[in-house]
């Protein structure tokens, strides 16, 4: 996906030119989702119905961090909404510029699922968007469990910091 990048060196400068990740290969990662069968197929379903439900227009932006233990499924699952365009970053709760990973502004009116093994990201994320002059007002939150799989889906609308009167509690 580096070819659609607007910025060419924005994933080399965000990205590659970072320590590497204190986490195993990808591909190991990826591969130990192999014993767990059906229970990856029921909870990317589960994930993927979630997503409809909340966001019939499939205009959500992925926010999680891929060091997480399920950081590699979370990935797979922003698969299925076109990963590149649809990414806003894999270093939850950092915004890094407020930039998605395709180089485009954090603006207001974004929808955003913050990816988990965390139920309570809701304020982390707020802190970190108020750090860019931005706010979220929390939508929903959805668990998802299959088998050995569990994490949460915190789904977000990022606004202006004056747009947030008042927002229900993690």
């Amino acid at each position: 996906m580096i070819t659609l990048q607007k910025d060419p060196d924005f994933v080399r400068r965000e990205y590659l030119s970072r320590p590497p990740r204190n986490i195993p290969p990808y591909g190991e990662r990826l591969r130990a989702y192999n014993r767990l069968g059906f229970d990856v197929l029921r909870a990317m379903a589960a994930g993927v119905r979630h997503i409809q439900e909340m966001d019939p227009s499939a205009q959500t932006m992925f926010w999680f961090n891929l060091e997480e233990p399920d950081g590699v499924f979370f990935n797979n699952l922003a698969c299925t909404y076109t990963w590149g365009i649809r990414i806003l970053n894999l270093d939850f709760p950092q915004l890094n510029d407020a930039r998605t990973i395709d180089h485009a502004p954090v603006t207001p009116g974004m929808k955003v699922v913050v990816l988990s093994g965390t139920p309570n990201v809701y304020q982390a994320a707020r802190h970190e968007l108020q750090g860019s002059s931005l706010d979220a007002k929390l939508t929903a939150v959805r668990k998802v469990e299959a088998g050995t799989i569990r994490f949460w889906m915190t789904f977000l609308d990022i606004t202006k910091p004056t747009e947030i009167l008042s927002s229900p509690a993690d």
